[in-house]
């Protein structure tokens, strides 16, 4: 029976290219079927859109700007893996631009690392943007 390594799971939740680590706009920035699926109903899709938009993601940007500018790329994979919980409720774009920062420099990959960076924010400011114009429109 053949051994798998850490890494080799890591990798397993990469994609197979680099181009693939960047193809970001074949994810939605929000399924609300996901939503209803994970969570039940429309009430508690919004519920937790909130308190993921609110708790989950704001209180954490300053810290993974902070991270940054320090190079602290083990806290970059802290704070994207923590606010990833979050994610899988219904922000798939969200989820894997968090998922891919997380991974990549723990499956042993470097060169991407800042590229990867600048994506996950530019993905979180679009996700704070949508989920903020849904959630107005909701009663």
């Amino acid at each position: 029976m053949e051994k798998t390594s850490a890494s080799d799971n890591l990798r397993a939740e990469m994609p197979d290219t680099e181009a693939e680590l960047f193809a970001m706009e074949q994810y939605p920035l929000f399924d609300i079927n996901v939503a209803i699926e994970h969570l039940g109903d429309i009430k508690t899709s919004r519920y937790i859109m909130q308190h993921l938009k609110d708790d989950g993601i704001n209180p954490d940007l300053p810290a993974l700007k902070i991270a940054h500018e320090q190079q602290d790329w083990e806290q970059i994979e802290k704070l994207a893996h923590k606010m990833k919980s979050g994610a899988v409720y219904g922000t798939p774009r969200l989820y894997y631009a968090l998922l891919f920062m997380e991974r990549y420099r723990q499956a042993g990959y470097l060169n991407c690392s800042e590229q990867l960076y600048q994506q996950m924010l530019k993905v979180i400011d679009e996700t704070i943007a949508y989920l903020q114009d849904w959630l107005t429109r909701q009663p």
